[in-house]
């Protein structure tokens, strides 16, 4: 039979005068727990229970009758006995299982702790956070506009700024004909841009607008 051993001695059961070998247990009021044999030493005067052999699968034991070809007293011993150490087995397990969950109650409580602390200081230094955010963004913004200002007002056609109009640009083409018919800079000498006779006349009707 396939089960677990425990080479350990259990008990003394029997006398010197019924030195039966074995001990067998019957499925009459245990409750999922299949018959195993109990095999004891036959030293004079007194038995040992020196093995149980009990299969893996046998848990949830609760009391049942033991047949023994010496009498009951030695029955109701090994079956008290059996009793014995599987309450000490199911106590054992239940300090396990209390020692788990206080672990994990300690871990949670850690771990909200420590959720707490990061809360209450993001709070804390959230007000300054968004107020130098704030700051921060707004001296960007006017850095960016002053900048705009400064180029637009040094080179108005300056095409790094990516702005283009058609306005400017006709204000840039007819400006620089307007400053040649007048004779207004003399080192630019005659108009050697590329002629745009569209421009040219929009802004001949503008000039003999004015």
């Amino acid at each position: 039979m396939v089960g677990y051993k425990a080479s350990t001695t259990i008990a003394e059961i029997g006398n010197s005068e019924h030195s039966p070998d074995k001990v067998h247990v019957r499925d009459r009021d245990y409750t999922s727990f299949p018959p195993f044999t109990l095999s004891r030493g036959t030293s004079p005067g007194k038995h040992r229970l020196d093995t149980l052999e009990l299969p893996y699968t046998a848990v949830n034991l609760q009391p049942r009758a033991m047949e023994k070809s010496n009498g009951s007293s030695g029955s109701e011993e090994s079956l008290a006995l059996i009793e014995e150490c599987y309450t000490e087995q199911q106590q054992q397990q239940q300090q396990q299982q209390q020692q788990q969950q206080q672990q994990q109650q300690q871990h949670q409580q850690r771990r909200r702790q420590q959720q707490l602390l990061l809360d209450s200081q993001w709070q804390s230094s959230s007000p300054y956070n968004l107020h130098v955010l704030h700051l921060v963004a707004l001296y960007t913004i006017v850095c960016i506009l002053l900048f705009l200002v400064y180029r637009q007002h040094t080179n108005p056609y300056d095409p790094g700024l990516g702005i283009y109009s058609p306005l400017n640009h006709l204000v840039e083409y007819n400006g620089k004909i307007t400053r040649m018919r007048k004779g207004l800079d003399d080192d630019l000498g005659p108009y050697s841009g590329k002629p745009d006779d569209e421009l040219d006349r929009l802004w001949t009707d503008l000039y003999e607008g004015i």
